[in-house]
């Protein structure tokens, strides 16, 4: 189109005419720095935490300046950082879009940037809360210890938070870059990843064979699936999420056991002589495929669209992690790749390598029945609150 209108502009002599330019198309929005920031943040305290778990699981109890807890915290303190300046700019520019923020008395910001400086206190609080625990009560046996709990909301607060400054500056602008179709999808395998850590000790292979890892599994990630594909439009946010959940895990996994470790406490019920990473992700991608398709061609009743998924959940996720859990508790499976036999120096006896409560807690169809309506109710949360994300704006 320029050089038409330069051509016309050479014949008949005049420089009035309009220029048409091939780049007149509104201009492509750029990420802003401070989402950067939330979600490598978020990224960076997953990471941590898979790291911390290996140090617990290979040495014992770790001091408050261990390494991994230093990708925690440095984490927490980019998002709080980031979310208070994001609250003291929309605060400050009264000129700024109101529609952008949610006002707390005279203070005003996003949402997401609430949730991060809540949720940065809550972590930075619980960090010397849980180096007392330790000293008062020693080793923790379970991943909840009250410090934990706090330490967790405070992480969940910043990675929800990340989710929404995403979504929520992916809806104020039109967009199909690469960052708008990835970036809601990547925001959300953080929080995937946390649920995964947090149920951790009922996600083991040895647990794969019993009703409540299903019903468990049913509850849990149907909800953030269903809502990233909901919120994402059609972009496979829900494959994104998953795959990216799989990808990371497993780059984890693969690289600890590659750094030596020595048990600092006792009882070792068998010797461990390198990092030993978390069990091997779980197959969430297949019916994350599943959820997506769905998600994008259902265009019926909210309902029934959430029975159809939760059954999909179960048809696809069931089986896979069935036959899958078989294998890892196999011995082709106790290698770097599968870590099958990747377990903590305190782990007692021989039955690292079966399966537990399958006497007294079978899978059956009517126990499948039931987390079919698990995960339909989950599903039908997820269609909730991704409904809501595309429509929020601040």
């Amino acid at each position: 189109m320029v050089d038409v209108a330069r051509a016309v502009e050479r014949a008949t002599g005049s420089r009035d005419l309009p220029v048409v330019r091939s780049d007149d198309t509104p201009e492509r929005p750029r990420v802003p720095w401070a989402l950067n920031v939330m979600v490598l943040a978020s990224a960076s305290m997953a990471l941590g935490l898979l790291w911390d778990l290996s140090w617990h699981r290979s040495i014992g109890r770790d001091a408050f300046w261990s390494p991994p807890h230093v990708p925690i915290y440095l984490g927490a303190l980019a998002a709080g950082l980031t979310s208070a300046w994001l609250i003291a700019r929309a605060t400050l520019d009264r000129a700024g879009p109101p529609a952008a923020v949610a006002p707390v008395g005279r203070v005003r910001g996003p949402i997401g940037a609430w949730l991060g400086v809540w949720g940065a206190v809550a972590m930075l609080t619980a960090a010397p809360f849980d180096d007392w625990w330790h000293d008062a009560y020693g080793l923790d046996v379970e991943i909840l210890s009250p410090p934990h709990v706090l330490l967790v909301l405070g992480i969940v607060a910043i990675q929800v938070g990340a989710v929404l400054l995403v979504v929520a500056w992916r809806n104020r602008r039109a967009g199909t870059t690469l960052a708008h179709r990835l970036l809601p999808g990547y925001a959300a395998s953080t929080v995937l990843m946390m649920i995964v850590f947090l149920l951790l000790e009922s996600l083991y292979p040895t647990q794969m064979h019993r009703a409540a890892f299903y019903e468990i599994s049913a509850v849990a990630f149907p909800w953030i699936l269903v809502a990233v594909a909901r919120a994402d439009d059609g972009a496979w946010g829900a494959t994104t999420a998953a795959a990216l959940y799989a990808v990371v895990s497993a780059v984890m996994l693969w690289i600890l056991p590659l750094f030596p470790a020595t048990p600092r406490f006792v009882p070792v019920h068998h010797p461990v002589t390198f990092m030993v990473p978390h069990p091997f992700p779980l197959l969430l991608p297949i019916p994350a495929l599943a959820v997506d398709a769905l998600a994008r061609r259902w265009k019926g009743n909210d309902w029934i669209m959430a029975a159809a998924l939760g059954v999909a959940f179960v048809l696809t996720f069931t089986p896979a992690q069935w036959w899958f859990a078989e294998f890892l508790l196999s011995p082709a499976a106790r290698n770097w790749i599968f870590a099958g036999d990747a377990w903590s120096f305190y782990t007692p006896g021989d039955r690292r390598f079966e399966f537990w409560s399958t006497a007294t807690d079978p899978v059956s169809m009517l126990s499948l029945g039931g987390a079919g309506v698990l995960a339909a109710a989950s599903a039908r949360a997820g269609l909730w609150l991704g409904a809501w994300m595309r429509a929020v704006r601040r």
